[in-house]
């Protein structure tokens, strides 16, 4: 086609070009007819629709240039949602992430409705059917992913594994266990949950830190003591199954089975990437 220039070829025998005149993009049938005019900044296909840019705004389009979803949105991103939670064996969704005015919701292209009210902080895929919200008073909540409500915005969650989520609501310590569309909540007999030392507050881990009597230890998703609530303080390392904690007002290494791993010996520590600091009258560095 004189004029345009191929860019990549899509799925159903469709082709993404761009108009040389302009650099708008378009898609083309198998036939070299327009399916989608070079109107638009970008054209991505998401399953069965198109994410488009235009004006600094995304929408969805049909296959036939009809709008399912306006051009509204600063961000439109698809639903992942692993079948193993942690690891790379995924399954897209129907529905879409979208921002809007740095706030998320959920979109259903199907209906051309908003199943859940872009009005969250964040939202985020959960283990393989669910939508994690978080509101703008930092409590979380969970959709199914249809956009129906399984739990309200009253919790606070911390860590998660295999359908179980570590959260707290008034106060008090849970463990959630999700089975499709019912859970069932389980009060923790600690005084309170404390979140890992991460960049994702809902970090993917069986263990908890807890706190009881002023004092901390570590518990897993089956609710059993793994290390007993003895110490003045545990801090998760990264990437580690161990933790950094303190004793008689000396800090040392434990594993996961209460194990020492470093002795307590050490008045103060540092983590670095894949070392910690441990110092007394000789500092010592500790890789792990």
């Amino acid at each position: 086609m004189d004029g345009f220039s191929f860019e990549r070829v899509l799925n159903d025998s469709l082709v993404l070009i761009k108009n040389a005149l302009n650099s708008k993009v378009g898609i083309v049938n198998a036939k070299g007819e327009f399916a989608i005019s070079c109107n638009y900044d970008e054209v991505k296909q998401a399953n069965t629709f198109f994410i488009a840019e235009s004006n600094n705004k995304k929408g969805i389009l049909s296959v036939d240039e009809s709008i399912v979803m306006p051009f509204v949105y600063d961000e439109i991103y698809l639903s992942y949602f692993y079948v193993v939670d942690g690891f790379d064996d995924y399954e897209i969704g129907e529905n879409y992430i979208v921002k809007k005015d740095n706030l998320f919701g959920v979109i259903d292209p199907n209906t051309e409705n908003e199943i859940i009210p872009v009005h969250y902080k964040s939202i985020s895929t959960l283990f393989d059917k669910y939508y994690l919200v978080q509101n703008t008073e930092e409590r979380n909540g969970l959709f199914l992913e249809n956009g129906e409500a399984l739990l309200l915005e009253e919790y606070i969650f911390y860590n998660r594994f295999e359908k179980t989520i570590f959260a707290t609501k008034n106060n008090k310590p849970l463990l959630i266990k999700l089975e499709g569309k019912r859970y069932t909540e389980t009060e923790v007999g600690v005084d309170e949950f404390i979140q890992f030392k991460d960049d994702d507050s809902l970090f993917l881990n069986e263990k908890q830190i807890f706190k009881l009597n002023d004092k901390y230890g570590v518990i897993n998703y089956e609710s059993s003591i793994l290390i007993p609530g003895e110490y003045e303080f545990i801090e998760n390392i990264t990437y580690s199954d161990e933790f950094i904690v303190k004793k008689n007002n000396k800090y040392g290494i434990v594993n996961a089975e209460n194990s020492t791993v470093v002795e307590f010996e050490y008045d103060e520590y540092k983590e670095f990437k894949a070392y910690m600091l441990l110092t007394k009258e000789k500092p010592a560095i500790i890789k792990y």
